[in-house]
C-alpha cells in the first residue's frame, strides 16, 4: 500500500473515534481521560498480542518503548485537558492546526533551509480550513497551553516514528508496547478524578472493542506504515482529515448542522492534504 493511501486511511479512521468515544462515554458513564486509557491500553494490549504471537524481540526497544509511551500519554492527557479548561472546537483547532507546524518549523532548522513556497501554503489552506471547519478560537491561556502542548506531543510523537530503530527492532513492537505504557499511565491519571470506572454492558463492552481496534491499533499501525515514505511534516498535515472525517459523521449519525462556513473549510483541507500528497520540494 502507497504511503500516503496509509495516512489518509489513518486519518479518516481516526475520524470515527469522535463518535466512538461519545457513543462510549454515554454509555459508560466514564470520564474522557478514562475513556482515552482504555481505548490507548487496550489498543495497544491487541497489537501487543499480535507481536506475541510473531515472537518479536523487545529488549533493544525498552527506552523507544517507554518514550512512546510518555508521549502518547502527554498527547492524550493534555488534549483531554485543553478539553476540560476550554471546549471542543477550540482544543481541536489548536491542537491539530499546532502539529504541522511545529513539524516544519523543526525541520526547517534541523536542515537550516527555508521552507517551500508550496509548505507554507498548504499549512495555511490546512489550519484556515480546520478553524473553519470546527469554528473554534483560543479560550483561555490554559487551555491554549494544554492544547499547544497536546500538538506538540503528537508533533514529537510522528517526528520519532520517523527516526530508526535498533537492529532486529520493528516500529510495530515499540507503538504496541508503547501504547500499553501510554494507557497505563493515563489510568494513573483518571484514577485522580470522578468517572474512572466502566459500566459494563453489551453495549459499551462492543464500543470499547471498536474503539481499541479500529481508530487505535488499525489507525496507528496504517500511520507508521505511511510514515516509511512519507515526512513527518506531510503525516501530520493529513492528519487533519481526523476532525473532517468526525465533521461529516456528525452531520451523516447525528444530524448535525451544516454552515457555509464548515463547506468551505472542508474544501479547503482537501485541498491542502491534495498539496501534501505531491512530492515534497527539495
Amino acid at each position: 500500500m502507497p504511503s500516503f493511501l496509509s495516512l489518509v486511511l489513518a486519518g479518516v479512521l481516526w475520524g470515527t473515534g469522535g463518535i466512538i468515544g461519545s457513543l462510549l462515554a454515554d454509555a459508560s458513564g466514564a470520564s474522557s481521560v478514562a475513556i482515552a486509557a482504555y481505548r490507548l491500553f487496550l489498543g495497544g494490549a491487541v497489537l501487543a498480542a499480535i507481536e506475541l504471537v510473531r515472537r518479536s524481540r523487545i529488549t533493544n526497544a525498552l527506552n523507544r518503548i517507554l518514550l512512546t509511551g510518555v508521549i502518547a500519554a502527554v498527547f492524550q492527557g493534555c488534549y483531554f485537558a485543553a478539553v476540560a479548561s476550554g471546549d471542543v472546537a477550540s482544543a481541536t483547532l489548536v491542537t491539530i492546526g499546532s502539529a504541522p507546524v511545529i513539524v516544519t518549523v523543526v525541520d526547517a532548522v534541523r536542515r537550516r533551509t527555508i521552507p517551500g513556497a508550496i509548505i507554507w501554503v498548504r499549512l495555511v489552506l490546512g489550519i484556515g480550513g480546520l478553524a473553519l471547519l470546527v469554528g473554534g478560537t483560543p479560550s483561555g491561556v490554559t487551555s491554549t497551553l494544554f492544547a499547544l502542548a497536546s500538538g506538540a506531543a503528537f508533533a514529537t510523537f510522528t517526528m520519532l516514528g520517523r527516526r530508526p530503530l535498533s537492529a532486529g527492532v520493528e516500529q510495530s513492537v515499540v507503538t504496541a508496547w508503547g501504547f500499553v505504557v501510554g494507557g497505563a499511565l493515563l489510568f494513573a491519571l483518571a484514577a485522580v478524578g470522578p468517572g474512572a470506572g466502566l459500566e459494563l454492558s453489551s453495549e459499551s463492552v462492543s464500543l470499547l472493542v471498536l474503539f481499541a481496534l479500529v481508530p487505535t491499533a488499525l489507525a496507528y499501525s496504517l500511520f507508521f506504515r505511511g510514515l516509511r515514505g512519507a515526512s513527518a511534516a506531510t503525516a501530520t498535515l493529513v492528519a487533519l482529515l481526523e476532525p473532517l472525517t468526525a465533521t461529516v459523521l456528525a452531520v451523516l449519525i447525528l444530524r448535525d448542522p451544516v454552515t457555509v462556513a464548515m463547506v468551505i473549510g472542508a474544501i479547503l483541507l482537501l485541498l491542502s492534504i491534495g498539496l501534501a500528497g505531491r512530492k515534497e520540494p527539495r
